[in-house]
């Protein structure tokens, strides 16, 4: 065995050990570390189920009740109610849908509106009419404080029509 075989060894040997010890750096000490990531515990448990809202089954109803209005014109006296507005055509087509529900007496309606329930920006409620139920999603604009999503207005029509 060469001289130079066993100081190689013996080197190896010291790097292992060193690394057994605990040892994780051998550069200068201008190198800093990263700070260690420590875990925190907070004493409040998080909610299994989004919390209800401020909002009331009224102010929901209020959208619902002016979408529903007869003798209304969609694109001018309901498209604050809708996310985005109604257009020309959907306008068209909704009016149609409520004037021939009236006509043919399914409207009026009497229908439920279950408790709100935040979704961040957003608030849902369960619409109930006619044996049937649809979630409806809302979002904050329209003179009532909010509007029903395009989605759920689109869906309303079939449930109230």
């Amino acid at each position: 065995m060469t001289l130079k075989t066993l100081v190689t060894g013996v080197a190896a040997i010291g790097v292992v050990g060193a690394a057994a010890a605990g040892v994780t750096s051998l550069v200068s000490p201008a190198v800093s570390a990263a700070p260690a990531v420590q875990s925190v515990v907070w004493d409040t448990p998080m909610p299994l189920q989004p919390m209800p809202c401020n909002v009331t089954p009224d102010q929901l109803r209020s959208v619902i009740d002016g979408l529903l209005a007869p003798g209304v014109p969609a694109r001018t006296g309901k498209s604050d109610l809708v996310e985005g507005g109604v257009g020309f055509s959907d306008g068209a087509l909704a009016d149609r849908a409520i004037k021939k529900a009236y006509a043919n007496g399914s409207l009026p309606v009497a229908y439920d509106v279950s408790a709100p329930v935040c979704n961040g920006p957003t608030v849902s409620a369960t619409l109930s009419a006619k044996g049937q139920t649809m979630n409806a999603a809302f979002v904050p604009g329209g003179r009532f404080g909010w509007s029903l999503s395009r989605a759920s207005a689109t869906q309303a029509l079939s449930l109230f029509g």
